[in-house]
């Protein structure tokens, strides 16, 4: 079964929700984000170590120093290396719920196919096309790129789009598959 038809049964599958939800998301796209992350993080963990070490006075203690003060240093550096994580975890987790939101409370509506350019790209065949559509009163528009030339994208066709207001964007189905849109 596609995903045009798993979609527009009521309710929706909550896998189906997640798999599309991770495929319009993955989480191999954060990972270059969290690579960058981690050396922030690092930066936060290592200077709450060297700040806790100067602040209790670490060069005025015995050598070696106290295993209970190399424990409060390290302490403090992993806290604070783990605590900075929490912004990272929680855009991961506003980003990824975009889509899943899309997917479980989005609505279809019909687009139509306004402007189409097949091309290649490094010799990869590519589709990018404007949808049009009307919300609310209002006239709005999607653009979308899918690997190929489909022959469901020409000026005037029809395809359906899903939407949600409040997410960054859209699903538009291309032979029963869903593609993303912005």
């Amino acid at each position: 079964m596609d995903d045009l038809t798993a979609l527009r049964r009521e309710p929706r599958d909550a896998t189906l929700i997640l798999r599309l939800g991770r495929r319009f998301a993955p989480i191999w796209g954060f990972l270059a984000y969290g690579a960058l992350y981690s050396c922030l993080a690092l930066v936060v963990g290592m200077a709450a170590l060297i700040g806790v070490a100067v602040a209790a006075g670490g060069e005025h203690l015995p050598k070696p120093a106290p295993i209970w003060f190399r424990m409060l240093i390290w302490g403090a550096g992993i806290t604070a290396f783990a605590l900075s994580w929490l912004p990272f975890a929680r855009w991961v987790k506003r980003r990824r719920g975009d889509a899943y939101r899309l997917f479980r409370h989005g609505r279809f509506v019909d687009a139509t196919v306004t402007s189409g350019q097949n091309i290649v790209f490094r010799g990869a065949p590519l589709t990018r096309a404007k949808l049009s559509f009307a919300e609310a009163g209002q006239t709005r528009e999607v653009v979308v790129s899918v690997g190929g030339h489909p022959p469901e994208i020409v000026a005037g066709a029809v395809l359906p789009v899903l939407i949600e207001p409040n997410c960054r964007y859209s699903a538009v189905f291309i032979g029963g598959r869903a593609v993303a849109a912005r």
